[in-house]
């Protein structure tokens, strides 16, 4: 298995707190998931991304010395980043239909304004292990474009939950 991807928390932050607690040369990319209203990012480190572009040449993987990828490794995981994407419009198909878009990367986490310092976010932290590398992956989404999908979704659930527990409490009787 050449990739694996652990959760290891969810928190609510200022997006500031989440800016500040990245590295300095990090892989970053915004994106928007029309139609939630917002600019979401996903981040990991960049050995854990060169890692993972050599094992796709074909290399062993291996411990790798940030640096700013080539056009060539761009490209590559940017098709990297739109399958993970892809992998994220499917898991949050239940709540809302999304269509994810990516922006361009970049390496410092001050460069990428996806929201104002004072805005919540949801960040969602992730262990990354590809071959032998292994760092951190996070995904920040904007808090003010998922709460009312996840409260529409939790009140949609104790509605069917209520509906079963009904339905069970009058077989029940009927017994």
């Amino acid at each position: 298995q050449v990739c694996q991807v652990t959760i290891t928390d969810i928190s609510q932050e200022s997006y500031e707190e989440y800016i500040t607690g990245l590295e300095n040369q990090t892989l970053m990319c915004p994106l928007t998931l029309p139609p939630l209203a917002g600019t979401g990012v996903v981040e990991f480190s960049l050995p854990v991304a060169l890692a993972a572009i050599d094992h796709m040449l074909g290399g062993p993987g291996g411990t790798q010395v940030a640096r700013p990828l080539t056009d060539i490794e761009t490209t590559l995981m940017r098709g990297l980043l739109e399958q993970m994407l892809a992998t994220l419009r499917y898991a949050l198909e239940p709540i809302v239909p999304v269509t994810p878009s990516l922006g361009l990367i970049e390496y410092n986490p001050q460069f990428v304004q996806a929201a104002t310092a004072t805005d919540a976010v949801i960040v969602g932290e992730f262990d990354m292990v590809i071959g032998a590398e292994s760092g951190r992956f996070t995904l920040c989404l904007p808090l003010a474009a998922v709460l009312p999908r996840l409260s529409a979704q939790r009140s949609q659930q104790e509605s069917e939950d209520a509906i079963l527990a009904s339905a069970a409490t009058a077989e029940r009787l009927r017994e």
